[in-house]
């Protein structure tokens, strides 16, 4: 065998085995962390507003406004502990789906919850989820 040809097949090889790599049901996909990474980015942003929500309204007196802080700092956490399990392997998709398209009604959550929804339900996404599923 010729040195070229002994160097083709290793670059073949090396290339399959990343390629392989790559497509294997254990590796979490590219979507599912970009996903989750953006239901945590939208927990932490809606934790730190209604935080300072709540703050600002207990120091004027306006109970309702401070129940609402709460409410939406609440909702927050739920995003952020959501994204997380969704980022380890838990299928959280449905939860997560049906409360972003709840909040997409608002213009700037829905910057972060339609591409994170589209993300999550990819077919990469998907076949990871499955075989997640398939394990435990």
């Amino acid at each position: 065998m010729s040195p070229g040809r002994v160097a083709a097949c290793l670059v073949r090889r090396r290339w399959e085995k990343r390629v392989s790599a790559m497509e294997s049901p254990t590796a979490r996909p590219r979507t599912v962390g970009v996903a989750g990474g953006l239901w945590i980015t939208l927990g932490v942003l809606l934790a730190v507003a209604g935080a300072l929500t709540a703050f600002q309204a207990l120091g004027n007196g306006e109970l309702t406004m401070v129940l609402a802080g709460v409410l939406v700092g609440g909702l927050g956490a739920a995003f952020w502990a959501s994204g997380v399990s969704l980022r380890r392997g838990r299928d959280t998709r449905v939860v997560l789906t049906v409360l972003g398209g709840l909040l997409s009604l608002f213009v700037w959550p829905a910057l972060l919850a339609v591409p994170a929804i589209v993300l999550q339900y990819r077919a990469s996404s998907r076949r990871w989820f499955d075989s997640r599923r398939s394990i435990d």
